[in-house]
């Protein structure tokens, strides 16, 4: 992939991620999203390990979608 299309993917993955279009398990991942910000939280995903901070606030809709 040449660099600049890097930051197209990137953008890409993060409007998927968070588009209407990720319903999982009942239910729209950019709700459980939405309930983390609202609590003032930074949200982190590190997409090459599959991880999401904070762990503690990580549901089982956003697990399934990462």
């Amino acid at each position: 992939m040449k660099y600049k299309n890097i930051y197209s993917a990137i953008y890409n993955l993060g409007a998927s991620f968070t588009s209407l279009m990720n319903y999982i398990r009942d239910g729209y991942v950019i709700e459980d999203l939405t309930a983390v910000h609202d609590q003032q939280l930074d949200i982190e995903i590190d997409w090459l390990t599959g991880t999401f901070a904070p762990v503690s606030m990580e549901t089982e809709r956003i697990r399934a979608s990462i």
